[in-house]
């Protein structure tokens, strides 16, 4: 391939995919295999298959290099390709490719401010204590007018709940809760949001969170650090934690939770990642690790069905295995 540096320009939410096409000149079949050397941090946001090409004599065929874009800003990676052999080993053929990632300009269509509200009791200047109302803040950021619609529970009164946002402008909404109590009744489940504040003095004392999760997870406490790895096996490749949690999750429901693999040795080292089965997934298959640095790797939890699952992650090296557990649980 004549281009030694490719460019990605995209949004948030977009998907591009460029292909590094290979030619085998030779009358025998030739395997190349590619790893990546992350140049800054987003790179896990790139993916490469297949892991290893096949190409017959006199053949071509192409890796095709995909980047999902999750999070705005710049992202660079170097693509190091490399013929399967002893001496092709050591003479990579480099690719950088870069990606340019902005915010997705549909998210911010219509700005709401504030995202909480807090109702206090207020003495008005005759002396009577009232409810003051809030406002909310509607902003109409495009180029045409906009139609809004409110949806609030049954004791919030909001004026106007419908209306028309006009171009470049914004709209005022009050809401107030309604003084008189009232009764719910449902028959099926329903869900609410709610904000919780937790105030510094409680925050205090509780206890740690290495003590709730050595009693969740049965351990004593003579357990040296149950989530991250001692100091004295940081060593050569490693996983920057013995276990990683990712909580509950619904259902169909994708939950992202970023996974540290580390080199600990004074020399680069190349690492391959094994295939994670469903409901966990994970970008990468093989990257390259400065000496003493790490990368992250964001694995994917998908639950299908309701319950506890766990798995093992392993990374392996030339000289090197590494492992970490990835606990979650489906509801």
């Amino acid at each position: 391939i004549p281009r030694r540096c490719r460019r990605f320009l995209c949004s948030v939410g977009d998907v591009m995919t460029e292909q590094v096409v290979f030619t085998n000149g030779t009358n025998s079949v030739g395997r190349i295999c590619v790893s990546l050397l992350p140049l800054s941090t987003g790179c896990q946001q790139f993916s490469v298959s297949p892991a290893v090409l096949e190409l017959g004599p006199k053949a071509s065929s192409a890796f095709h290099v995909t980047f999902n874009a999750r999070y705005a800003g710049a992202v660079s990676g170097i693509f190091q390709f490399r013929g399967v052999g002893v001496e092709s080993l050591f003479h990579p053929y480099e690719v950088v490719i870069e990606a340019s990632l902005q915010a997705s300009s549909s998210g911010d269509q219509v700005e709401v401010s504030p995202t909480f509200i807090r109702f206090d009791r207020v003495r008005n200047k005759s002396g009577e204590v009232v409810i003051k109302r809030a406002k909310l803040r509607l902003a109409n950021n495009t180029a045409h007018a906009l139609p809004f619609k409110v949806h609030a529970l049954e004791n919030l009164n909001v004026r106007p709940d419908t209306g028309m946002i006009q171009p470049a402008s914004e709209v005022f909404v009050s809401v107030l809760p309604i003084s008189q109590p009232f009764t719910q009744r449902r028959t099926g489940a329903y869900s609410r949001e709610v904000s919780v504040v937790v105030d510094r003095r409680v925050i205090q004392v509780l206890p740690p969170f290495d003590e709730i999760a050595r009693s969740r997870h049965q351990l004593s406490s003579q357990t040296d650090s149950f989530y991250y790895t001692k100091r004295g096996k940081r060593r050569g490749l490693y996983f920057h934690a013995r276990a990683v949690e990712f909580g509950c999750c619904n259902v169909g429901e994708s939950h992202e939770v970023p996974v540290y693999v580390c080199n600990g040795s004074k020399t680069s080292m190349t690492v391959f990642l094994q295939d994670l089965q469903e409901p966990f997934s994970c970008a990468y298959t093989t990257t390259t690790i400065e000496p003493r640095k790490f990368i992250e790797v964001m694995v994917t939890f998908t639950p299908k069905v309701v319950g506890k699952v766990a798995t093992s992650l392993f990374a392996y090296s030339v000289t090197d295995k590494a492992v970490v557990t990835l606990v979650a649980r489906g509801i």
